[in-house]
């Protein structure tokens, strides 16, 4: 175990994240990070390095420094914060995009409740609150539902035969009888 005194150690406080994790979700350069005192310090049991953890406050609080300081004390909206916060069940995005049939750009619309890598596979991924995703598949459907042209509006000349035709070049048709006339 690397040698650390217990004064170069934060106090826990709440919840952990490690550094790799932190530096990534938060975007936040580990020379930055270096800035803040872990609450542990271990050796990597896999390889090169330390494994260090530090407060989600501790990490939160630095973020919003670097990025300017706290979204509340601008004046601003809490639109600045990395993520949303927790309320209920949460999700990935993979499942919201299967379950709720939501495609990428629309669960961008929403912000992230949280993200991870996933420790079996290594591969990151993105949660949302499922509430919120609830309520994003509602408002899509509604708008699909709102704008859909009505069925068997509009068929193309192919479809329709040879009665009708292209009338005064503005893009209806009609039948030829009115042509004619």
């Amino acid at each position: 175990m690397p040698k650390v005194s217990k004064s170069q150690l934060a106090k826990p406080r709440g919840r952990f994240i490690f550094r790799t994790e932190a530096a990534k979700t938060f975007e936040i350069a580990p020379s930055d990070l270096d800035s803040i005192l872990p609450i542990s310090v271990q050796r990597n049991p896999r390889g090169r390095g330390d494994v260090k953890k530090y407060n989600l406050c501790d990490v939160q609080e630095l973020y919003k420094r670097l990025k300017g300081g706290s979204a509340a004390s601008r004046g601003g909206s809490s639109a600045d914060e990395p993520f949303a916060e927790r309320k209920g069940k949460a999700i990935t995005r993979t499942e919201a995009m299967r379950i709720y049939k939501l495609k990428g750009t629309q669960l961008d619309r929403i912000r992230p409740a949280g993200k991870g890598v996933s420790v079996a596979r290594g591969v990151p991924y993105v949660l949302y609150n499922e509430c919120d995703v609830q309520a994003l598949a509602n408002n899509v459907e509604t708008a699909k539902v709102s704008t859909a042209p009505p069925q068997g509006m509009y068929e193309p000349p192919e479809k329709l035969g040879h009665q009708y035709a292209s009338c005064g070049g503005d893009g209806f048709l009609c039948h030829l009888g009115d042509a004619l006339h």
